[in-house]
């Protein structure tokens, strides 16, 4: 329900894309109420201003004594409870409820043991640090990038924590693809009959390499295996 501000939020001089406005850092960075996806538009659900205006009624309610937070138990889960919570400055006591199921029985449990919210400022800051690190990177170096290697282009080149290292490895995985030298290999694979009239059809592993180069091994294991009789000492099955 809540997201940073945009660099033109904090100055207005951002709205505009300039070399010499970068690096952008805020004093102090802010939070807004987020705006509606182009994909929820002409839906009848409610706003997330108007959802935040309503859970920061319910927070100030006469007959609510205290805020209890049951987000994710994690970094993230803890900064989206904490901004909606603290945004409204509740003079209130803010406890965390820690779970890491939503059956009833633990939820009750978890209800018993709840823990005072400033606790978990740790993985609180853990959260924020995580999201400004995002911010700063994704609007200094997407404004800084496009303006230097896309001007005139009319396209954005999004650089970001998580886009650049996904792209990396497209980007390898390209490299080894475009690289590639077909090598000719050798299997030995056998059909096995078993006393009962059965038959399955098995390949020479070792480990998990069933490729060779050298043809050669391969026939001496063969002429080894030619017409004898063996016994199965294991058998796994990837069927559950």
């Amino acid at each position: 329900m809540l997201e940073l501000y945009d660099a033109k939020d904090y100055d207005a001089k951002m709205a505009r894309w300039k070399m010499e406005n970068f690096p952008f850092i805020p004093a102090q960075f802010q939070y807004k109420s987020k705006k509606s996806s182009s994909r929820s538009k002409g839906s009848s659900g409610p706003s997330a201003a108007k959802q935040l205006k309503t859970i920061h009624q319910l927070m100030r309610r006469r007959d609510v004594e205290t805020i209890i937070s049951a987000c994710d138990f994690d970094r993230e889960g803890q900064l989206i409870g904490d901004s909606i919570i603290y945004q409204a400055k509740p003079k209130k006591a803010v406890y965390r409820l820690l779970l890491n199921e939503w059956t009833e029985d633990a939820v009750l449990e978890g209800l018993r043991y709840v823990k005072p919210n400033q606790e978990l400022r740790p993985l609180l800051d853990a959260g924020m640090s995580r999201q400004w690190a995002d911010w700063l990177i994704g609007i200094n170096l997407t404004s800084v990038a496009t303006l230097k290697y896309q001007k005139g282009r009319g396209m954005v080149l999004n650089i970001g924590r998580v886009l650049m290292p996904t792209l990396k490895i497209i980007y390898d995985r390209d490299k080894e693809i475009a690289a590639f030298v077909p090598e000719d290999y050798f299997k030995l694979s056998a059909t096995f009959q078993t006393n009962s009239n059965q038959s399955y059809e098995g390949t020479y592993t070792v480990g998990k390499k069933d490729k060779f180069s050298a043809q050669a091994e391969l026939e001496e294991i063969r002429e080894k295996l030619q017409g004898k009789d063996g016994i199965i000492t294991d058998k796994k099955s990837g069927k559950t």
